[in-house]
């Protein structure tokens, strides 16, 4: 789901949230960051959470992924996966996921699914 189709009041409700985002300017677009910030520290504690992104392939991409994880652990939440990281290719009108990074996403997704439905550890 997009965040702006997100009502902030069920998020309570769910046993773990993925957040993400493009990578833009280094970090994560204002729009996710202003709808986690609306939450109170330690508020989803004992909650799952896993964090991703997209971004260039290239070494001044910057990482959105991380900032979105860290507020996600101030949150309270405890991560189920390690952070995942996706490449795009393309121009601003026409950006899609590199060649093997929508089955990438896909055992990520897995992953998490196994994961919650274990006795998997957190990260």
């Amino acid at each position: 789901m997009y965040v702006k189709d997100v009502d902030s009041a069920t998020v309570k409700d769910h046993d773990c949230v993925l957040a993400g985002s493009p990578t833009q300017m280094f970090r994560s677009t204002g729009p996710i960051m202003k709808f986690l910030d609306g939450f109170s520290k330690n508020e989803f504690s004992g909650k799952l959470g896993a964090a991703f992104d997209t971004q260039l392939q290239m070494r001044m991409s910057g990482n959105a992924a991380k900032g979105i994880e860290k507020t996600l652990r101030k949150l309270g939440f405890k991560m189920v996966m390690p952070l995942l990281v996706t490449y795009v290719e393309g121009k601003i009108e026409n950006v899609q996921l590199k060649a093997g990074e929508l089955e990438k996403a896909r055992k990520y997704a897995e992953a998490i699914a196994r994961a919650l439905h274990s006795d998997y550890g957190v990260c």
